[in-house]
């Protein structure tokens, strides 16, 4: 439970599950919604669920997909994922034993782009955004090619 929205997919559990299943030749799909001081309301939940497994298993070929849920979906929509820039700040504080702890929040320096995962979820449509194990920047690695760096001996 908790959303895994834009740069959130770097430190998901759930994402990280569904990469597994694909390293194994499985189909991959994570699903989130939001959390709040009560459960989700899951039932209301459930024919976007469904719509979602219908649309994604049609396909037989293997994937990996984030899928989040909005609290009350209207409809789905495919999405990329939104990347934005963080102003952070750390706050101190104590656990309920007394030890230090640092809390660390951030506020997004941008608005949420259209067909992001984001904006998808703020507008109230389940975002499903197609994703790949491979996080090669093939722009930077092409810039650089054939150069090989040999290292200086002594």
């Amino acid at each position: 439970m908790g959303p895994n929205l834009g740069n959130s997919m770097w430190h998901s559990g759930t994402l990280a599950a569904a990469k597994q299943s694909v390293l194994l030749g499985v189909k991959g799909i994570a699903l989130s919604t939001p959390v709040g001081k009560s459960e989700p309301d899951f039932e209301s939940l459930d024919p976007f669920v469904e719509q979602a497994l219908t649309v994604l298993l049609e396909n037989t070929n293997l994937g990996l997909y984030n899928v989040n849920f909005p609290r009350k979906p209207k409809g789905l929509q495919w999405t990329r994922q939104s990347v934005r820039l963080y102003d952070g700040s750390v706050v101190p504080g104590h656990d309920p034993m007394g030890r230090k702890h640092y809390w660390i929040t951030v506020k997004p320096l941008e608005l949420a782009e259209e067909g992001t995962d984001r904006w998808a979820v703020k507008n109230d449509l389940v975002s499903i955004t197609p994703l790949r194990l491979d996080l090669t920047n093939e722009t930077e690695l092409k810039s650089h090619e054939p150069t090989v760096i040999l290292s200086k001996t002594n």
